[in-house]
């Protein structure tokens, strides 16, 4: 109820005509104040008049007045500030902590509207809370909310990409390697993929950048998988030998424990052959046109430069230990497609982001623009409601909506769970919200 009162003073849904506080002290609200998300009271820099006096301040709420003395507010200097207490129940007066009366506004939501928001918030987590809401709902809203969010996926994938860069020294290649190998782990193995970029510094690969076979002995030596590789196995026993020397050489430290996931997964999209795909990735370093606002890579280029084919040892294997067989020697056309979406693009808008590079912002979203966009549990989700998904940029916001809303159960951050939960709560669709 606490969070419901909150959503209803942030955003002003309240019944048309005066308030009172419980003393009988006019309220007139020129400014609700910003939620706080933070420790301290709930909304902070609010303006209100009082019996027609301003007062500039903080604001709490509660769903019982007697919860202030619960939590110690009484005590806390900090709340000191509070110029309106906001109350679902008033079951005490409160004081500051010299004694003074704060001024007390009771606002009783309707169990309807309390409803409302637990049908959403309790939701299967396998369905949409608002689906049937949804297919109602005029389709602009939707698309511009999800736009919104493709943009806010970009830019919150572009500040981890900064600072990784930033914490080594402004090295954007390294950083674009580092989260160009986390991509390469796909979901399944993203984290062991970054922890094993992060233990493997570019710049040691770099120096053997021409040696093939030197690439991949050290990676999987970082990796661990080369520990309980067969000792019968004649690849298996150079790449030892290479790491042996080049661990000794460099003073690498293998980062313990990686846990490689394997299983449901197929043979295709093992981390072996991914991290032998990041070796090659590393010999052609890519990573630098990434980054150049002057002629970045077309999409066409970006998939030719991916399209690679795996050579020896991993043209017929998918394990160290599973018997030679035909096996596919690269990429699907689709595992590339979300290696530029997931790695690329956002590499490039980072760099643009962070050198104030217009030109390279606007070609990576008009990258996404140009791609199919991605099929998955999340987007068919919309899709199967009637929402449009014709490009990855849309697919984008959608797995955000998903990820960051439906799942985390912010609908009341979430604009389509703040028209739905406007709508409930209107009488007639031409009157004014009706919330007490």
């Amino acid at each position: 109820m606490e969070r419901l009162m909150q959503y209803v003073w942030q955003y002003r849904l309240i019944p048309p005509g005066p308030l009172f506080t419980v003393e009988g002290q006019r309220v007139r609200i020129v400014n609700p104040g910003m939620i706080n998300t933070d420790a301290g009271p709930d909304f902070l820099n609010a303006d209100i008049y009082i019996d027609g006096q301003q007062w500039v301040g903080n604001i709490e709420v509660h769903t019982r007045a007697s919860d202030w003395f619960r939590h110690n507010h009484h005590q806390d200097p900090a709340y000191d500030s509070i110029i309106l207490h906001i109350v679902d129940i008033d079951d005490a007066p409160i004081y500051r902590a010299n004694g003074q009366r704060i001024p007390q506004l009771q606002l009783r939501c309707t169990p309807d509207l309390n409803a409302h928001l637990h049908s959403l918030v309790d939701t299967s987590p396998d369905r949409l809370p608002c689906a049937d809401f949804l297919k109602t709902m005029p389709s602009v809203y939707v698309t511009d909310w999800i736009s919104s969010l493709s943009l806010a996926r970009l830019q919150q994938r572009a500040q981890n990409i900064t600072a990784i860069a930033e914490s080594l020294d402004n090295d954007w290649e390294s950083a674009a390697y580092i989260y160009f190998a986390r991509a390469l782990g796909f979901s399944r193995n993203a984290d062991p993929f970054e922890r094993l970029a992060r233990a493997t510094p570019l710049s040691v690969l770099r120096k053997h950048a021409n040696d093939q076979s030197v690439l991949e002995a050290i990676l999987f030596g970082q990796s661990g998988l080369l520990d309980n590789a067969p000792a019968d196995n004649h690849y298996v026993n150079l790449l030892k030998e290479e790491y042996a020397f080049y661990q000794h050489k460099f003073d690498l430290h293998q980062p313990k424990p990686i846990i490689w996931q394997l299983g449901r997964m197929r043979p295709a999209t093992f981390p072996h052959r991914r991290i032998a795909l990041l070796a090659r990735v590393v010999r052609d370093n890519p990573f630098s046109k990434y980054i150049n606002p002057d002629s970045p890579p077309s999409l066409g280029e970006l998939v030719d430069s991916l399209n690679i084919d795996l050579e020896g040892f991993w043209s017929t294997h998918y394990t160290f230990t599973s018997d030679a067989a035909p096996c596919p020697i690269n990429m699907t056309k689709q595992s590339i497609l979300l290696l530029i979406i997931n790695a690329v693009v956002p590499i490039m808008y980072a760099w643009g982001s962070y050198y104030n590079q217009p030109g390279l912002i606007d070609h990576a979203v008009e990258l996404l623009g140009d791609i199919r966009p991605e099929d998955n549990v999340h987007t068919r989700h919309f899709t199967q409601l009637g929402i449009a998904c014709k490009d990855a940029l849309t697919s984008q916001g959608m797995i955000h909506l998903r990820r960051q809303y439906c799942q985390m159960r912010q609908c009341l951050n979430c604009r389509i769970g703040h028209r739905l939960l406007s709508y409930k709560s209107q009488r007639q669709p031409d009157q004014p919200l009706r919330l007490f």
